[in-house]
């Protein structure tokens, strides 16, 4: 027999933990419970249990220094935490002494802890030594996440293969009537964060181990870890006949996870579903649906149900107009550029194109451009404003977060409007001129004939207004103008320099460069998604 010693120092938590467990099924027994990390280390000394279920926070002695003390005595006992989830930042520290698995005390359940024992038990008689650090997920949730990921992405089994490899192993899957959902943690970041957990490995697992529970209660579906933010559950409703019960079970186990991951994590969820199809061969299509499904959070907002074809497009189309045109009405830094930007916005919205959150971000970054060169802003608010608001465009996580984004941008772009200097009507002309026909060649002389000055006089006078010369200032427009066109057509770079007054497409490269910090095509790579159409492999630079 298999001993174990179980340290904790809640008593209910100690009394129900061993008595709640068939022990002897696993041919384990329980040697000693005790409530503190001194005793526990004592019957440990004495009795050399092979496993040891104990807490981290207990009195005399807690669980972190119980597990160092053993660690340094030998590496083959199983050691599994109890833990609360205020108490990750230990249990990360407690992974370096190769814990074999860890469980949240509000999540216990018999079930849980009899899944766990099994492993043990044969982890214990197949081999004398503890599990490689690396290996620290269950063996058989990583061999079903691993046959799910190379049947639905690697083809890496046939249809029957598959379904072969599904009944060996058990699933809690069949063929009849599934669905495919993707669930996405809204703000992520925030989760991983909270968690001091930069590789997301804790997070992740965490997150695995309570929908594995959640969904084992209701015995229709298995969950597999997908992207960094994304997990996909494959549902099988076999055992029902109408599509309205269907739904309503895939609501009700719906509803419970969004309950489980607010409790546990505080955490909003958004799930994408798919439709409902019979067959493994099936899964593939369904979990695009999914995916495709889940984009439309953008669109939705957070911690809602998007579906696979409901026909919405009408609906997310015309709430995208509304949001949109309100922008322009927001924007107090005079008619005539409240009326450029609504003439924007409707020849974005008019184009059809409007409905992907893909074209919705470029046109922003194209929005955010047009201003700062219009407005006749120095060249260090330029890049500041650009870069910063830029970032926060590209990690917009839905339409209300990029329009407020934006907001915040026009305001800042009228506050520093109104307090910019004055300039003289000459000055002024010769700006307007620049706007008209930054195209072509420009002339220091061609400009003082405009305003009835000599080219030296103009110039000294150019310099003090606008706090740069004249050179200077028309080649900044021109890059403006330049990534305007860069993240707002499949243009080449080349192209581009000729559509913006630079002759010399070398030139350009190198004017780019020095002000932005990127080369023309880095800097379209940097702030679009997909740039597959510009042709730019045979663009040189």
């Amino acid at each position: 027999m298999f001993k174990v010693l179980i340290a904790e120092d809640e008593m209910l938590v100690r009394v129900g933990l061993k008595n709640a467990i068939e022990w002897d099924k696993f041919g384990m027994t329980v040697i000693a419970d005790v409530p503190n990390g001194q005793e526990a280390w004592e019957v440990y000394q004495q009795d050399a249990p092979d496993i040891v279920i104990t807490d981290i926070k207990m009195p005399v002695m807690d669980g972190m220094e119980l597990i160092g003390r053993i660690r340094e005595t030998d590496q083959t006992t199983k050691v599994v935490i109890l833990t609360c989830m205020e108490d990750f930042d230990l249990v990360r520290k407690a992974l370096v002494h190769h814990v074999s698995e860890y469980i949240l005390k509000l999540e216990m359940t018999p079930e849980q802890i009899e899944k766990l024992l099994s492993r043990l038990q044969h982890e214990m008689k197949t081999s004398p030594q503890r599990p490689s650090p690396q290996h620290l997920e269950s063996e058989h949730d990583a061999v079903k996440e691993n046959l799910i990921k190379d049947y639905l992405f690697c083809n890496g089994y046939t249809e029957r293969e598959f379904a072969a490899k599904v009944d060996y192993l058990q699933l809690n899957l069949k063929p009849t009537r599934m669905i495919v959902c993707a669930m996405e943690i809204d703000q992520y970041w925030r989760l991983r964060d909270r968690f001091q957990d930069q590789k997301g490995q804790l997070t992740r697992r965490s997150l695995l181990n309570v929908l594995n529970e959640v969904l084992r209660g209701y015995e229709r579906g298995e969950v597999f870890h997908d992207e960094e933010s994304r997990y996909v559950m494959l549902f099988s409703f076999h055992d029902l006949l109408s599509e309205q019960q269907i739904y309503e079970n895939l609501y009700k186990i719906i509803d419970h996870i969004r309950k489980v991951m607010s409790t546990y994590f505080n955490v909003t969820v958004s799930f994408g579903i798919s439709d409902i199809q019979s067959g493994y061969g099936a899964l593939i299509r369904q979990y695009r649906q999914s995916i495709q499904a889940l984009e439309r959070k953008f669109f939705y907002g957070p911690g809602k149900n998007a579906f696979v074809e409901r026909g919405d497009n009408e609906l997310i189309g015309g709430e995208l107009r509304e949001k949109l045109l309100g922008l322009a009405e927001g924007w107090e830094v005079g008619d005539g550029y409240k009326k450029l930007l609504a003439e924007k916005i409707h020849a974005f919205l008019g184009d059809g194109s409007a409905l992907s959150k893909q074209e919705v971000q470029k046109q922003f970054m194209q929005w955010l451009l047009w201003p700062i060169s219009t407005l006749h802003l120095a060249r260090t608010n330029r890049i500041e404003f650009f870069t910063t608001y830029a970032d926060r465009i590209m990690n917009a996580e839905t339409l209300d977060e990029m329009i407020e984004a934006y907001r915040q941008y026009l305001a800042e772009l009228a506050r520093l409007h109104a307090q910019k200097r004055i300039v003289s009507r000459e000055i002024n002309n010769v700006l307007q001129f620049i706007e008209a026909n930054y195209e072509r060649d420009i002339t220091l002389e061609e400009l003082a004939e405009l305003v009835q000055m000599s080219p030296n006089y103009l110039s000294g006078l150019f310099k003090k207004e606008m706090q740069q010369n004249y050179a200077d200032y028309l080649v900044q427009y021109r890059i403006e103008q330049a990534k305007e066109l860069l993240l707002g057509t499949y243009l080449k770079t080349y192209e581009v320099a000729e559509k913006t007054g630079f002759t010399n497409h070398s030139y350009f490269s190198r004017a780019f460069k020095k002000i932005t910090g990127s080369s023309p095509r880095e800097f379209r790579r940097q702030w679009m998604v997909d740039w597959s159409k510009a042709g730019e492999s045979d663009d040189q630079e």
